[in-house]
């Protein structure tokens, strides 16, 4: 969370302050920032990558932190890219009453110059094959 205050006087003495209290989040966006692969996704070896491409100003030196696929919890991180387990995702997503597609919601966290930033962004893939 970040703070902004704003402190005001006015030409007769009359002093305010108000603070606001907010939240960036980064929305990555198109297939340069945020690519899911396979096209294809088959049953074996049933490995999904998102391939993250954080916009500017974020630089090389960011670390994502954690990340999820359709609410399911990465299976490893190696970079910028991250990998999830086809079935993890899909009995996440059974848990839940929903159903493995082709279109997927990455979000996640991403520690950059200090600060943890949430980050999320879309992406669909061709196709599934079981």
């Amino acid at each position: 969370d970040f703070n902004f205050t704003v402190y005001a006087v006015d030409n007769v003495g009359n002093r305010a302050e108000s603070t606001i209290i907010f939240r960036t989040i980064i929305v990555l966006q198109g297939e340069n920032e945020l690519k899911i692969t396979p096209e294809s996704l088959n049953i074996n070896p049933g490995v999904i990558t998102a391939h993250i491409n954080f916009p500017e100003p974020i630089t090389d030196d960011a670390v994502v932190l954690d990340a999820t696929l359709d609410g399911a919890n990465f299976d490893q991180i190696a970079n910028w890219n991250v990998k999830f387990r086809r079935q993890d995702v899909d009995d996440y997503l059974t848990s839940q009453g929903q159903k493995l597609d082709t279109h997927f919601i990455v979000s996640g966290h991403v520690l950059w110059n200090g600060f943890e930033i949430p980050f999320t962004g879309e992406d669909s893939i061709t196709e599934i094959v079981d």
